[in-house]
């Protein structure tokens, strides 16, 4: 078991989790990224944050409940597969 694995066994579930999604700039990614979260049947809407100083990469903040370890790393991955997503925290 990795560091990251152990944190999140320590998590006591439900809970709020707040991500933060950082890609790269297009008009398209808030649309995928919206896309992903219909699949995962998450119905909070994903906003949008900040915007590099040279308008290349953008940040969207998603804020949900949680109820299980399961779900947190669908979402985690499924976010990540988004085509432009280069980090999600």
């Amino acid at each position: 078991m990795n560091a990251d694995e152990a944190e999140l066994e320590k998590l006591e579930f439900p809970l709020t989790v707040h991500f933060k999604v950082i890609g790269v700039y297009s008009e398209d990614l808030r649309t995928h990224l919206e896309i992903a979260l219909w699949e995962l049947n998450i119905r909070e809407s994903i906003k949008p944050g900040n915007m590099s100083a040279k308008g290349n990469y953008i940040t969207y903040n998603l804020t949900t409940t949680v109820f299980d370890r399961e779900r947190l790393r669908a979402i985690d991955a499924r976010l990540r597969a988004v085509e432009g997503v280069r980090m999600v925290l």
